[in-house]
């Protein structure tokens, strides 16, 4: 009987320490049931607050840099913790966001929308941050364009600087040269989908060459793939060119 009597106080224990349990389930959050970790970009197309990037943390750190806006001759960075709400749906960074004035972020599906913290009220349409996908293999190189399809680029084939790129981790932007003229711009990843938007490049007058064509022809496309092979190579394609290049690790 004793047995039967410490079976029975035991399944009691396990059945009274298991509802216990439920009533500190909070089901599906932000935090638990998206994939927010990641970096976040604010753009203002209005170019009358910064463009700000927000990188979070599993750990409950952050990075944030802001760019440099009117006169400031330099980027603002910053690094520092947040934390969630009770339901999990908002975290609340340690300071708040340059030019915004706001630290409570409603975690979405991919966006963060920015709340002024009165009656938690979003600023308005355009107070969000987008998630954007980031390869560390790809940024931060100096790539250098070797050959178009089967054709190797030589000293010949440009004037000027040789025909390279660089993708910058800060607010998914690009420069290089085409091997004549400059260009600027804004990329963005999307699996191995890479697309370039707001091209700008300077209009010097260039001698014939198939780099120069080819090279713009194949940046501006809408349907373009990329692939980074062992960190050292990369190879962009359209539906009718293939731009390589090799990484230069410039000392």
């Amino acid at each position: 009987m004793k047995r039967i009597s410490l079976l029975g106080i035991l399944l009691l224990g396990v059945m009274i320490s298991g509802c216990g349990a439920k009533k500190n389930v909070i089901g599906d959050t932000s935090r638990n049931a998206l994939d927010w970790s990641g970096v976040y970009l604010f753009t203002d197309e209005a170019y009358k607050l910064p463009e700000i990037q927000l990188s979070l943390k599993e750990n409950g750190t952050y990075q944030l840099v802001a760019s440099a806006v009117g006169e400031e001759a330099k980027n603002t960075y910053l690094e520092g913790t947040f934390e969630w709400d009770k339901e999990e749906r908002t975290i609340l960074l340690d300071r708040q966001i340059p030019g915004l004035n706001a630290a409570h972020l409603v975690v979405g599906e991919n966006t963060l929308f920015v709340l002024t913290g009165k009656k938690d009220q979003p600023l308005d349409e355009l107070s969000k941050f987008h998630k954007v996908q980031t390869d560390p293999g790809l940024v931060e190189k100096y790539w250098k364009l070797v050959s178009i399809d089967d054709r190797k680029v030589t000293q010949d084939d440009f004037f000027g600087k040789e025909p390279h790129m660089i993708f910058k981790s800060e607010f998914s932007r690009v420069n290089g040269n085409d091997g004549c003229n400059g260009f600027g711009g804004i990329y963005k990843l999307e699996g191995n989908s890479i697309s370039f938007d707001k091209v700008f490049s300077t209009m010097m007058a260039c001698p014939d060459s198939f780099v120069f064509n080819e090279f713009m022809k194949v940046i501006n496309d809408k349907e373009l793939t990329y692939e980074v092979k062992g960190e050292e190579k990369l190879t962009i394609r359209s539906k009718t060119s293939t731009l390589y290049f090799e990484a230069v690790y410039l000392r």
